[in-house]
């Protein structure tokens, strides 16, 4: 997904969880109450951050969306962090 590899570009000049998420959900157009983010293993410049996305997708489909659970979607992206 686009979003994990935006949250690790945040990520990977801001330590803030919060900054991740929202660069994360505000570049995807995925539904942010659907969406969960988390960042691991950010240490110190030239260490490497890793910023996970889970996107639970709910299932459409005429007549049997009703009869199927939603279903994750995850994707990660790991970027060198900068700063």
């Amino acid at each position: 997904m686009h979003a994990a590899r935006e949250g690790a570009r945040q990520a990977a000049v801001d330590s803030s969880s919060d900054a991740v998420r929202r660069a994360a959900a505000g570049s995807s157009g995925l539904a942010s109450e659907r969406l969960t983010v988390k960042m691991s293993g950010r240490g110190s410049p030239g260490s490497h951050v890793q910023v996970t996305v889970t996107y639970r997708a709910p299932t459409n489909v005429p007549h049997v969306g009703a009869l199927l659970s939603d279903v994750d979607m995850h994707s990660s992206a790991t970027m060198r962090v900068e700063n």
